[in-house]
């Protein structure tokens, strides 16, 4: 395994195993077998680190969603699923638990690990005229974060009906994009069957 990687794998473990605040630089390089210069090589400090592992888990989830066949390409559609697909893998994550108390931290690993596939979808949605935000471009791809990330932190740590949760994260979600809401629901109800 390359350096880089040994020491995003360390941070993981240990972030499962410790958490985040009794992880330390120190702990990620010596379960790395690497020292502190090397770490340093490869990131400006731990939460650099930590939002680079956990993007990697999450790249990897959207990835999984990114593949999946999508029988109707209703751009509205095509977001109700991924997002369903991947919300629902993400908050039950057992490394997404340990960041919940981090939204700003949560926030970084989305934007690097989905932030691309989001805006494409967007995009998209809004080159077919199915989409409508009130604003585009970085202001829009921010507050989509920025939001997602608290209702992650949220849902993660309060909800008993995490599927319902979903639905709602999801319609919500839809709802920014300029899709009025009695079709933002039938949407979200709507991809649920396919």
């Amino acid at each position: 395994m390359e350096t880089r990687g040994k020491l995003l794998n360390s941070a993981l473990i240990l972030i499962i195993e410790k958490g985040i605040d009794n992880t330390s630089m120190t702990d990620i390089t010596e379960h790395a077998n690497l020292g502190r210069r090397t770490f340093y090589y490869h990131f400006a400090g731990k939460d650099e680190c930590l939002v680079v592992a956990l993007a990697g888990v999450y790249q990897k989830i959207a990835i999984e969603a990114a593949i999946q066949p999508v029988p109707d390409q209703d751009p509205a559609k095509v977001v109700a699923i991924s997002m369903q697909h991947v919300l629902g893998k993400i908050i039950v994550s057992e490394i997404t638990q340990r960041f919940l108390e981090r939204p700003k931290l949560l926030r970084h690993a989305l934007q690097l690990s989905i932030g691309s596939f989001i805006a494409n979808d967007v995009k998209i949605g809004i080159e077919k005229s199915r989409f409508f935000p009130p604003i585009t471009g970085k202001l829009l791809e921010d507050i989509l974060m920025g939001m997602l990330a608290l209702l992650i932190s949220e849902t993660g740590k309060n909800s008993a009906d995490i599927p319902m949760e979903i639905k709602g994260l999801t319609k919500m979600f839809l709802m920014m994009l300029g899709v009025e809401r009695t079709e933002a629901e039938v949407v979200v109800e709507e991809s649920l069957s396919l």
